[in-house]
């Protein structure tokens, strides 16, 4: 590839690092060779502001941004980030942070290739629904995804806007409705991804892409899909259907996935623009129900059960149990024994 050089937009941990190679390709890397996970910290968010903004005033012939090892893209927004929001206010503002920087990364007037390997969920793929191109890598740690109504609010960094409008309402609806993320055979059958490599592969080809040496054909939106999107007939069907199966699923106990349908066709009927506004809104009213506090509260303690577990599986070892009883109870339990 011919690297050049290097320069940093900043040298500290959570910050992000561009490489300029020689035929004119910019290589932003997310993260240090040692996070083992990347998260958008605000520091982060700032530092790869001022990468952007950088590489919007040097014209570079294409932009590759990419993870730094094959375990890791990026993992989306600091949950604490999420859990420390107090005011509807304060979270449209880090909304339209977010939105704003996307919004600087799809117009940075040269081609932009997003190499996806490990997790890009959350804001990290928001961020890439702002590239011209997504390559992922069929690594079985590579997912790709909107989660966000899961932790009881909706995708804030433009996912309610971009995503409809690359695969179509229906597929889009599947998985932020669900909060769902995908593997990378799934998003490439949607449209969500353009093409899937190997790891090996995957930054030559991102950069061959950016610079034009390599072209990717990517599968046009089918012409059903583009009714159900882009039709006041296609979307009310599709609203109506949604609707139905919402409330059949939260039985009214879960705000965020009713939110994030409403903001979806206000987008597309009013332009993205205005969906861009009502997210930002939406977002910041979600983010301080507390169904989401709730919701990011089982998350930490999710994660701090699975040390638990490692833990408990490590001083358990040589000790047995005995199931006395049946039925699906006792079956269950039996089985985790």
């Amino acid at each position: 590839m011919g690297s050049t050089g290097s320069t940093q937009a900043a040298t500290n941990d959570g910050q992000v690092k561009i490489e300029r190679l020689s035929n004119g390709v910019a290589v932003v890397r997310l993260g240090a060779a040692q996070e083992r996970v990347v998260t958008f910290t605000v520091e982060r968010m700032e530092s790869l502001r001022m990468a952007v903004e950088q590489l919007k005033a040097e014209r570079p012939k294409g932009v590759v941004f990419i993870g730094p090892s094959e375990e890791m893209f990026t993992a989306g927004a600091d949950i604490n980030l999420i859990k420390s929001v107090t005011d509807a206010k304060t979270g449209q503002g880090l909304a339209r942070t977010g939105q704003l920087l996307f919004d600087l990364i799809e117009n940075l007037g040269c081609p932009t290739v997003a190499a996806i390997s490990g997790p890009c969920v959350g804001g990290g793929c928001e961020m890439v629904l702002a590239c011209t191109y997504r390559i992922a890598t069929d690594s079985k740690r590579t997912t790709i995804g909107l989660p966000e109504t899961k932790l009881g609010i909706i995708p804030g960094f433009g996912g309610t806007q971009r995503l409809p409008r690359l695969v179509g309402l229906p597929a889009a609806l599947d998985v932020i409705l669900a909060g769902k993320t995908l593997k990378p055979k799934h998003a490439l059958a949607i449209g969500l991804v353009d093409k899937v490599v190997r790891w090996e592969q995957l930054e030559t080809v991102a950069v061959d892409v950016a610079s034009g040496a390599n072209r990717i054909r990517r599968s046009s939106m089918g012409i059903l899909p583009k009714l159900l999107t882009f039709t006041g007939i296609g979307r009310n069907f599709v609203k109506r259907k949604s609707e139905q199966a919402l409330k059949k699923q939260t039985k009214g106990f879960y705000p965020a996935p009713i939110s994030a349908l409403a903001t979806v066709l206000f987008g597309l009927e009013r332009g993205i623009q205005a969906g861009m506004t009502r997210e930002a809104e939406e977002l910041g009213r979600m983010i301080v129900t507390p169904e989401c506090k709730a919701l990011v509260n089982i998350f930490f303690l999710t994660e701090s059960s699975k040390g638990l577990g490692k833990g408990a599986k490590r001083d358990t070892q040589g000790t047995y149990a005995v199931v006395v009883g049946a039925g699906a109870m006792g079956a269950g339990i039996a089985g985790l024994l």
